[in-house]
């Protein structure tokens, strides 16, 4: 039976504070996650200009909320980059982004948040489904249904193994606020808002 996962996700995403591809360690996004590392759009991209990029257009992103294009890119500036990094990323930046970054901003900006929370949700859900597959008790069954019993282990192990990193969240990019730097930008926004 098909149901609408809509209000599910919602509450998910309300209840677990799920972010995407927020930074979890100090290696940088395309060291946690991979997906970053392969997209085109970033590379030859360092670890400040992902953060910055992160920073400044992902759908988790704190900074959001500052409409005025300058005063997100310092805020974003003062949050992605080193301090004897800061004036000058500040002074190129707020005087044109370049295009490798600005090339950047647009994929992250695609990226989409409740969808893949809803792939996520729905990849546990499977998972869970595979697993009461496996959990049958076949101790009574003949010959033929021990066979298609086997069978189906197979092909349950084969589509759980296959899942196992997506649902750590490893391909989509979804994890849970507090096992990442998220409150790090937290503090930073908010910082900045009280300032500014």
């Amino acid at each position: 039976m098909l149901k609408d996962m809509g209000p599910e996700i919602i509450q998910a995403m309300v209840d677990k504070n799920y972010v995407l591809f927020a930074q979890k360690t100090t290696m940088g996004h395309k060291i946690d996650y991979p997906e970053l590392d392969r997209d085109p759009s970033f590379r030859g991209l360092g670890k400040y200009d992902m953060r910055f990029i992160w920073a400044y257009s992902c759908a988790s992103s704190p900074f959001l909320w500052i409409e005025d294009e300058e005063k997100r890119i310092k805020a974003c500036v003062h949050y992605a980059f080193p301090e004897r990094m800061r004036q000058a990323k500040t002074s190129e930046y707020t005087g044109s982004i370049p295009d490798n970054i600005r090339a950047g901003i647009s994929k992250m900006e695609k990226y989409n948040l409740s969808a893949r929370v809803e792939e996520y949700l729905v990849l546990r859900q499977a998972r869970e489904n595979v697993k009461y597959i496996i959990a049958q008790d076949i101790t009574k069954a003949d010959a033929d249904e021990r066979k298609a019993y086997l069978s189906q282990v197979k092909d349950a192990q084969s589509i759980m193994a296959e899942q196992r990193a997506r649902i750590e969240g490893f391909d989509l990019g979804v994890s849970e606020a507090g096992e990442t730097m998220h409150n790090e930008a937290v503090d930073v926004a908010s910082i900045y808002h009280s300032t500014h």
